[in-house]
């Protein structure tokens, strides 16, 4: 795995466990970064698989986020689409995890990392969000909260 994505992931994976541990009154800490799932996390005997993915409007959105294009077209982004977007990631990711490690429960945390919309936005559109089904034991969006702009908006799909 190159260095970057991992990186991504482990900064995705603090932030919910910071926003999961204070919702559910836990104490989840990394265990180990693996793979399929991306990580293990432990609160005392209990354990949990993480898997991260990461949603953007677009490749060209993704491709400024991550430093790879020196300025993205101007476009207007709706927010309709970004729930298609969203569709087909858990569409995906729900036929990946067929060969998972599947000895724990295993949790999908969708990253949105589009910095036009936040947890606010996914509010509004809610019903329109198709969950397939999945051997993900729960599906949690993580999002900027809409007034402090830090990656606290949690959200769970499923």
């Amino acid at each position: 795995m190159n260095g970057e994505k991992k990186k991504l992931e482990e900064a995705a994976c603090r932030y919910f466990l910071e926003a999961y541990n204070r919702k559910q009154d836990t104490h989840f800490k990394i265990l180990k970064h693996s793979d399929r799932p991306d990580f293990v996390v432990q609160d005392g005997s209990k354990t949990l698989g993480i898997e991260i993915t990461h949603l953007y409007y677009g490749d060209e959105e993704a491709m400024e986020l991550l430093g790879k294009l020196d300025k993205a077209s101007p476009q207007v982004e709706i927010f309709p689409t970004l729930v298609e977007n969203l569709n087909a990631l858990l569409s995906d990711k729900s036929k990946q995890a067929k060969g998972y490690d599947v000895s724990r429960p295993v949790i999908l945390v969708i990253r949105a990392a589009s910095p036009v919309f936040n947890d606010e936005d996914f509010d509004q559109l809610e019903e329109n969000i198709m969950i397939p089904e999945s051997l993900f034991r729960e599906i949690w969006l993580l999002a900027r909260d809409d007034q402090t702009g830090n990656w606290a908006g949690l959200e769970r799909l499923k």
